[in-house]
């Protein structure tokens, strides 16, 4: 709601959010310094999982980020749905960065929709990052996805307070200065 997410803005701070239209909980927000030229974008309806799209304008490069939320029930249209969007994105930017919970066990080799998922980031020549589990229960199921943009120092950490561990990294990305 939007009272919690003030209450949980740090001070210089801002956030976009994307709430869910129907049920109870969920949506998407991320919050990000109040400096950096952050704009969200639309995106075309999208049925098997949540989504929210902006870009980062940065001194000499904008960075494409999609935040992506996929709930745990097996929907087999995601994978063609995922695909048409990131075919899409990937055709239009070079510097993309693609991270959420995509509750997809993509440490399983025998897991054929895991294998589904990770042949259409080949195909895309996406790399994802994350290679330890995310989850308490020793899945990796969130994910950091690109295609050019350089992330260093990924680090996964388990803070105990979710069943999900923090994702942290760094971007290597000068800021815009204004002039």
């Amino acid at each position: 709601s939007y009272i919690a997410l003030n209450e949980a803005c740090p001070p210089g701070y801002t956030y976009l959010e994307k709430a869910r239209t129907s049920g109870r909980g969920g949506g998407l927000a991320v919050f990000h310094r109040r400096d950096l030229p952050v704009t969200p974008l639309p995106l075309p309806e999208l049925t098997t999982f949540e989504s929210l799209l902006f870009n980062c304008k940065l001194q000499k490069e904008t960075i494409l980020i999609l935040l992506i939320y996929r709930p745990p029930k097996l929907n087999t249209g995601f994978i063609m749905e995922l695909q048409d969007l990131l075919t899409s994105l990937c055709a239009t930017s070079h510097n993309t960065l693609i991270l959420g919970d995509f509750n997809i066990h993509v440490h399983s080799s025998n897991n054929r929709f895991a294998a589904e998922f990770l042949e259409l980031l080949d195909c895309l020549h996406l790399t994802q990052h994350v290679l330890v589990p995310t989850h308490t229960k020793g899945h990796t199921l969130d994910l950091v996805i690109t295609d050019n943009a350089p992330i260093s120092n990924l680090q996964v950490e388990d803070l105990g307070v979710s069943d999900h561990k923090l994702i942290s990294m760094t971007l290597p990305l000068t800021r815009h200065t204004g002039k």
